[in-house]
């Protein structure tokens, strides 16, 4: 049985560098102490014996066992992403391990009479969580679960709201300290940096470093947007729709096609049904060609030949010349091509369009192995015009 944090549909507006990176990080810091690189003994955030400043840092990075790390990592990557999403990189890092040196001076300034240690990021992350509390109550994140059992096995996703997570959270470490007779300083932990993580997200919403779009917890206390408003509702997702797409275009009119797409994709997670209109696709498909990612890019392109019968010739020679000089698929590539009619197109990318068939054909020819040929679906291929089109110079 499992379940685990893996996604969120609040918006993003930056790539999560700093949280993937601390993510690594952790990792290998618990994969040089498991085998025994160095003594993780003087980084911990020892107790009772003075004031370590050294310790406040380190100890952020050291986990007692994989299951600490994984579980903590888990929560790191999603509350991550909507504090990264709304900061960027260059504020996020310091926000972060400011939350977790300040939590571990201050336990440690408190604990000067008491014998013991303590390790791991918890107490940052619950920081996260308070400022994610702030900044994006109503935005759920998404939980993977599974139960896995010889005569029942079902696998799933479910989301909870942000409010709905931090609430249950804390009322869980509100028990433990209450029914703990023993060592129930973990759970003071992450309250105590759920606090400061809290008055955190409170100050820089209120300097403007941060635009929640009245969705913050100030704005719904105060009835911005109405916390009475059903999130699941179809007027709700229509105007959570609509917002998504405005937000889209946004980005991909900044040149930043990479966020777009991981909107949009959170949005889908939730909401299958919902699609982009025709132009908002085809922008988006040729913004994360221009960036570069491939993969993505066709997808998309598949995507579109799927729903519009007509003017996919152009994203069709983009996605064949990824397909073949960058994703190294030159079958697919030639089948991307079936349905052009090159004959119609200008005489400097019919030039450039023989080059490619002649490419992909000889690589096709020479036996390389792809893992799928299908570059379209079968049901979007129209009559033959023949194959021989290659992207304009701009891909």
């Amino acid at each position: 049985m499992f379940f685990v944090p893996i996604n969120t549909d609040a918006p993003a507006y930056h790539f999560p560098w700093a949280t993937i990176s601390l993510i690594v990080a952790n990792t290998l810091v618990y994969l040089a102490a498991a085998v025994g690189v160095f003594a993780v003994d003087p980084y911990v955030l020892a107790y009772g014996s003075g004031l370590h400043p050294l310790q406040w840092g380190t100890s952020v990075f050291i986990h007692d066992g994989f299951l600490h790390l994984a579980g903590n990592m888990f929560f790191l990557w999603v509350f991550g992403l909507i504090v990264e999403g709304k900061l960027g990189w260059q504020r996020f890092l310091p926000v972060f391990l400011g939350l977790g040196m300040l939590e571990s001076a201050m336990e440690q300034l408190c604990l000067q009479n008491v014998h013991g240690s303590s390790l791991g990021a918890s107490a940052a992350i619950v920081g996260l969580m308070g400022i994610a509390l702030v900044w994006a109550p109503r935005n759920e994140i998404v939980f993977a679960y599974g139960l896995l059992f010889s005569a029942l096995t079902h696998v799933g996703t479910i989301g909870i709201s942000v409010l709905s997570l931090s609430l249950l959270l804390a009322a869980l470490e509100i028990l433990a300290i209450w029914w703990l007779d023993v060592n129930a300083s973990a759970a003071v932990l992450h309250l105590l940096g759920g606090m400061l993580g809290l008055g955190l997200g409170v100050t820089l919403l209120k300097q403007g470093v941060v635009d929640c779009e009245g969705w913050d917890l100030l704005s719904l206390w105060a009835g911005g947007h109405g916390p009475s408003a059903d999130l699941g509702s179809s007027s709700a997702k229509r105007s959570r729709t609509s917002t998504t797409v405005g937000r889209v275009r946004e980005l991909v009119g900044q040149g930043k096609p990479g966020a777009a797409l991981r909107e949009w994709q959170s949005l889908r997670h939730l909401s299958p049904e919902s699609q982009l209109e025709r132009r908002d696709l085809r922008q988006l498909a040729k913004g994360l060609y221009r960036s570069g990612l491939w993969q993505d890019a066709v997808t998309l392109t598949e995507e579109y030949i799927s729903r519009f019968d007509d003017q996919t010739e152009e994203l069709r020679i983009w996605a064949a010349t990824a397909l073949h000089y960058k994703l190294g698929r030159p079958r697919a590539a030639l089948n991307m091509l079936e349905a052009v009619d090159f004959r119609s197109l200008p005489e400097p990318i019919r030039i450039r369009c023989r080059r490619l068939v002649s490419a992909a054909r000889a690589l096709a020819d020479s036996g390389v192995m792809e893992l799928s040929t299908l570059a379209v679906p079968p049901s979007a291929a129209a009559p033959r015009g023949g194959v021989g089109v290659e992207a304009s110079s701009s891909l």
